[in-house]
């Protein structure tokens, strides 16, 4: 994991499908009282309003909640891609999963649109989706000033 607590990356992860891949997330957040159905309805929830694709191959789930104890940004480099995360989206190699704590600090949104900005970058997200070697992932997640 690289930069501070608000950011988490996994490499080469086995998961071949959204239930999965939720699951997993499910299990990593922390919350108050939200339960592991209960954030995961949220993710689906956020699905049906809107496209989480924001280029080939990367999908970007996220929800604000005030019962999440910290904001998170999850990222996770898949394996093998889920061949098809819905019926519009298909082959996802690379998530990133953004987590807001409604009222968070500023300076943790701060950290968040410096992050944010990066994703407007289509190579860098190629680059982080062909990763090969989980040392060229981390060093590609350090965030830029």
């Amino acid at each position: 994991m690289e930069n501070n607590n608000l950011i988490e990356s996994y490499f080469n992860c086995p998961f071949t499908s959204r239930e999965a891949v939720y699951d997993f997330i499910a299990q990593k957040i922390k919350t108050q009282q939200l339960s592991s159905a209960e954030i995961k309805a949220a993710f689906l929830e956020r699905e049906a309003v809107g496209d989480l694709q924001i280029a080939p191959a990367v999908i970007m789930p996220h929800f604000e909640n005030a019962q999440l104890v910290d904001s998170k940004i999850i990222i996770m480099h898949l394996k093998e891609a889920v061949a098809q995360w819905n019926p519009q989206i298909k082959a996802i190699k690379l998530i990133i999963v953004f987590l807001l704590k409604t009222n968070e600090s500023a300076e943790t949104k701060q950290t968040m649109i410096r992050f944010t900005r990066q994703l407007a970058d289509e190579a860098w997200l190629a680059q982080l989706s062909a990763a090969t070697e989980e040392t060229t992932f981390t060093q590609l997640l350090k965030i830029e000033n």
